[in-house]
């Protein structure tokens, strides 16, 4: 049987949503046979190892890691879908916000490119994210730290529906396009610009799975999981030292390598305070319903 029923169903619904809203948009994807076969694997083997008894260790973290990749496949998908009822774009109000806050967007820009190193080193920190977030769900399973990896799949799933909302209410193709250096950026950051436009015209909603990357500007997502990860590590004492080191280096890139206005990677952070802050209120009032003396 399945660890995690609840957040599983909450995986299905999204990608229920996601089908429809697919289908009545005529939106097709080529190329996720991988995906799903990967996910398959790992699902048809965590249930084989309980079956069979083999560790719940590995069984947990097989199935964490399925879970991960499931919600990760629906939210892309889903930020994709929001951007097809092409509201006016905001990247006026963004780039105001920046230049109220003292930012010089093209000249922190080109300040990083022209120190390859320093661009490499950003870009490793930044392109990290992903297999760290697997990564950080396996050992959560692994290490039998069931509440805090059920806890970090409830803030992303929130966090990333509000992102999504928020990006279909107030889009934008962020400050590469904006600032007219687009020619400058890398392939990853033109490309999402190149999506971006795609699916806001409602033409040509045929993507192969491996150009599919975030199109969301604001708020920076990149910036809810880069803190969400070490928020869920806490406590575990060395780990998470090394999680919360590892992603306050990753934040200086956010704004440079991923293409992000300040004002994004700061929509970011306040979205994920408010959403944590929500949660543990509402965690308060179950427990305090629960145990009434409390």
């Amino acid at each position: 049987m399945l660890r995690w029923p609840y957040a599983w169903a909450a995986v299905v619904a999204v990608s229920a949503i996601d089908v429809a809203w697919c289908a009545h948009a005529g939106l097709a994807i080529d190329g996720q046979a991988p995906f799903f076969a990967t996910l398959a694997a790992l699902l048809l083997g965590a249930l084989l190892l309980r079956w069979r008894g083999l560790g719940v260790q590995p069984a947990d973290a097989a199935e964490a890691l399925a879970l991960f990749l499931g919600f990760a496949h629906a939210d892309n998908l889903l930020s994709y879908l929001a951007a097809l009822p092409a509201l006016p774009l905001r990247d006026a109000l963004f780039a105001g916000i920046d230049h109220a806050l003292g930012v010089d967007w093209p000249a922190w820009f080109n300040w990083v490119a022209r120190r390859p190193q320093l661009r490499d080193g950003l870009s490793l920190v930044y392109n990290s994210l992903i297999p760290e977030t697997l990564l950080t769900a396996g050992w959560l399973a692994w290490s039998g730290r069931r509440a805090a990896l059920i806890e970090l799949f409830r803030l992303a799933l929130a966090t990333s529906l509000l992102t999504c909302l928020i990006a279909a209410l107030l889009p934008a193709l962020g400050p590469l396009a904006w600032h007219g250096l687009m020619g400058q950026g890398n392939a990853l950051n033109r490309l999402n610009v190149v999506n971006l436009e795609r699916m806001r015209a409602g033409i040509s909603l045929h993507f192969a799975a491996t150009e599919m990357a975030g199109i969301v500007s604001f708020p920076s997502y990149h910036t809810i999981l880069a803190l969400l990860l070490p928020y869920a590590a806490r406590g575990s004492g060395r780990p998470g030292a090394v999680l919360l080191l590892w992603n306050l280096a990753m934040m200086p890139s956010i704004v440079p390598i991923g293409g992000h206005y300040l004002t994004d990677q700061l929509g970011g952070t306040a979205l994920t305070c408010a959403v944590i802050a929500a949660d543990r209120a509402l965690r308060h009032v179950r427990d305090s319903r629960r145990s009434p003396s409390a």
